[in-house]
C-alpha cells in the first residue's frame, strides 16, 4: 500500500459502512472531500461555508470487497459514514459528466467516488 493511502486512512479517515442493494455490506474507512478547488468555488461564486451537494469519497480500492469479490462503485449503493454523533448516509451518484468514480493514483490503489448527502440519522 502506497504512504498516502495509509496517511489518508490513518489521519483523515472516518468509520464507514459500504452498501450495495441485495448484497452484503462492507466496513471500510473512507475520507470525505470537496472536489471543487478554491479556484473552482470561486469561479462559480460559491460562497466560504457553502455546503455543497455532490462530495467525493475517497477509499482504498483493496477494500471494497462485496459478497468475497473485489469490486467497483455502482449507482445505487450507499455509504453511511460515521461523523460524531451522527450517521451520515451518501449515494453513490454520477460526478458532473463523469462516471461514479475514477481512480486517484497510477497503481489504481485509491478509488474516488460521486456521492450525494441522502440523510443524516
Amino acid at each position: 500500500m502506497s504512504t498516502l493511502a495509509a496517511t489518508l486512512a490513518s489521519h483523515a479517515g472516518a468509520t464507514a459502512t459500504y452498501r450495495r442493494p441485495g448484497a452484503a455490506a462492507v466496513s471500510l474507512t473512507v475520507t470525505i472531500s470537496d472536489p471543487t478547488s478554491a479556484s473552482e468555488a470561486a469561479a462559480l461564486g460559491a460562497v466560504a461555508g457553502l455546503d455543497l451537494t455532490g462530495l467525493d469519497i475517497i477509499i482504498k480500492s483493496a477494500d471494497l470487497v462485496i459478497g468475497g469479490a473485489k469490486t467497483t462503485p455502482a449507482l445505487g449503493d450507499e455509504i453511511d459514514v460515521v461523523v460524531g454523533t451522527e450517521t451520515r448516509t451518501f449515494a453513490v451518484a454520477r460526478g458532473d459528466g463523469e462516471a461514479v468514480f475514477r481512480y486517484c493514483d497510477p497503481l489504481r490503489e485509491l478509488m474516488r467516488i460521486h456521492v450525494e448527502h441522502v440523510s443524516t440519522a
